[in-house]
C-alpha cells in the first residue's frame, strides 16, 4: 500500500505518468508543470517537509524558517509518498517499504548533501553548537565559495561575539572575477570576518556537495559525484530523466548546483516528458546563466553578472543594493515552483 500525503488524492498506479523522486526547487516544479499540462503525477520525498536550501546559512545564523509542508508546495491532484526512494528502473521507483511505484517515465530529483549548513540537519546541529559557544570562540570556515561566503559573514553579524574566519586553499570565491575577489577581501574585515587558516574552536565544512546514492545504487552512470549522468535533454536512458544538483550532463559543462539550474531543469524535463508523450521528440536544454548572488549577511550583497556560459563580464553590483536583489531571488525560488510553474520561463533560454 502506498503513502500518500493527506492532502492529495490516491493515483491509481498504472495511469501514472510521471514519477518525481525529489521534493525540493526542481522537483515541485516539475510535478505542477506537468500536472498543469493534464499529466498524472506522483512526487516521492523522503519526508513530509519542503526545505528552502538558498537560506539555510541565514536559518543557522539567526533560526530563520526555512521549511513548509510539502504538501502545500504542490498542486492538490498531485500522489506524494513521504518515504526513501530505493530504487530506480525504467518505468518504476521501489519504495524502502517495498511498494512498487509504476509509471512512463521516472524523474530523478534527489538534489545535493554535503557536511556543514548544506542540509536542514546540518544547519540544526551547527545552529546549536554555535548557540553553545562562549564569547571569544574561533569558528572557522572551510570552504570560500558561495556557501562559505554566506555561511561566514552571516554567522559574523549574527553572533557578533564569536571570532570568524574563512579559508580555502583555492583562494577567495575562486570562481570570481579578479575585480570581485579583491572587493569582497576589502569587504570581509568590516563584516568581522577574517582570512585565516588557523586552528578554531569549531570548523565549519563548506567544501563542497555531492549527490545522494539512488543513482549509483540503481546501477547508472554517475559520475565522481554521484551525479547521474544525462544527455542535452536531460535524459539517462529511454523514460528516466534526472535534474538539479543530482545530475550532470557532458553536453552541458557549464552548469553549476544550485536553484539557478534546478528550476529551469525541472520546467525543461516537465516539458519534454509531455513532449514525449504526445508522440513528439524530446528537445535539448537550452539554458544561459546572467548573475551570481552572494549574500554578505542582511545588509550587504555582491550580484555578479556572467555571460551565458558564467563566465564574470566585471560587471557588479554590491552593498545594500547588492542585498535587496538577492532577497528578491531568494523570495523568487521559493514562490516559482508552485505560484508559477505553468508558465515559468527562465533567463538566457534561447527564443
Amino acid at each position: 500500500m502506498s503513502h500518500f500525503g493527506s492532502r492529495a488524492r490516491p493515483v491509481s498506479m498504472n495511469t501514472i505518468d510521471a514519477v518525481i523522486i525529489g521534493g525540493g526547487y526542481g522537483g515541485v516544479i516539475a510535478a505542477n508543470r506537468l500536472a498543469a499540462k493534464g499529466r498524472r503525477v506522483h512526487l516521492v520525498n523522503d519526508g513530509p517537509t519542503f526545505v528552502n536550501r538558498v537560506r539555510l546559512h541565514q536559518h543557522t545564523a539567526t533560526g530563520y524558517e526555512v521549511t513548509r509542508p510539502l504538501g502545500e508546495m504542490l498542486f492538490p491532484e498531485i500522489g506524494l509518498s513521504t518515504q526513501r526512494a530505493v530504487r530506480v528502473s525504467a518505468g518504476g521507483v521501489r519504495l524502502a517499504d517495498g511498494t512498487e511505484l509504476e509509471a512512463s517515465h521516472v524523474v530523478i530529483a534527489t538534489g545535493s548533501t554535503g557536511n556543514g549548513p548544506a542540509t536542514l540537519a546540518g544547519a540544526d546541529a551547527l545552529s546549536t553548537t554555535l548557540s553553545a559557544l562562549p564569547a571569544g570562540a574561533r569558528i572557522r570556515v572551510d570552504g570560500a565559495g558561495l556557501s562559505g561566503i554566506e555561511t561566514a559573514t552571516e554567522i559574523a553579524e549574527a553572533m557578533p561575539h564569536l571570532k570568524v574566519s574563512l579559508t580555502d586553499p583555492a583562494g577567495l570565491f575562486p570562481s570570481g572575477s579578479e575585480g570581485d575577489r579583491r572587493w569582497l577581501a576589502n569587504q570581509l574585515p568590516r563584516l568581522g570576518v577574517v582570512w585565516d587558516d588557523g586552528p578554531a574552536d569549531l570548523a565549519v565544512d563548506c567544501t563542497g556537495l555531492s549527490a545522494p546514492d539512488l543513482a549509483s545504487r540503481s546501477g547508472m552512470p554517475v559520475d565522481g559525484r554521484g551525479r547521474l549522468v544525462v544527455d542535452q535533454t536531460l535524459q539517462a536512458a529511454p523514460g528516466i530523466w534526472g535534474l538539479g544538483d543530482a545530475v550532470v550532463s557532458p553536453q552541458l559543462p557549464h552548469l553549476r548546483m544550485g536553484c539557478a539550474t534546478a528550476l529551469p531543469m525541472g520546467a525543461h524535463v516537465a516539458d519534454n516528458i509531455h513532449r514525449v508523450l504526445e508522440g513528439e521528440a524530446a528537445t535539448g536544454f537550452d539554458f544561459g546563466f546572467s548573475f551570481r548572488c552572494v549574500s554578505l549577511g542582511r545588509r550587504n550583497g555582491l550580484i555578479e553578472f556572467v555571460d551565458r556560459c558564467d563566465v564574470p563580464t566585471g560587471r557588479r553590483l554590491t552593498g545594500r543594493e547588492g542585498a535587496s536583489f538577492k532577497e528578491k531571488i531568494c523570495r523568487l525560488v521559493i514562490d516559482a515552483p508552485r505560484r508559477s510553474a505553468a508558465g515559468y520561463r527562465w533567463l538566457g533560454r534561447q527564443r
